[in-house]
């Protein structure tokens, strides 16, 4: 399940839905579609991907360039492939993607969770 981020400063993407190609397993590609609704027309530069430990600490993050625009009721989709590392030590992890405006405005997040046993 995604969620959007509740303690994100960005909300103006809502109803996120996200897939992926198969199930998370380290040593291999990890494809993601993410999909989200526009409460405001959006102009995206940059999606900021943050994974989090179970205790909440930041492990890793990227910045992936994505121009996009979205009219106020439109569909946000991102796709993106995600190397998971063969060394990922088996818990849960907090990934979150950030929608970026510019360097500093998040339009919105989505949040979800992935497990190794």
């Amino acid at each position: 399940d995604i969620t959007a981020c509740p303690e994100s400063a960005g909300q103006n993407i809502q109803n996120f839905q996200a897939t992926f190609d198969a199930k998370p397993k380290k040593g291999s590609n990890l494809v993601i579609s993410l999909d989200g609704t526009a409460l405001a027309d959006l102009a995206i530069t940059k999606v900021k991907l943050v994974c989090y430990s179970a205790d909440g600490g930041q492990l890793y993050s990227n910045n992936i360039p994505y121009a996009n625009t979205v009219a106020a009721g439109g569909n946000v989709h991102w796709d993106y492939t995600y190397y998971l590392p063969g060394i990922i030590p088996d818990g849960t992890y907090k990934l979150e993607a950030n929608f970026y405006q510019d360097d500093s405005t998040v339009l919105g997040c989505g949040q979800f969770h992935i497990s190794f046993p």
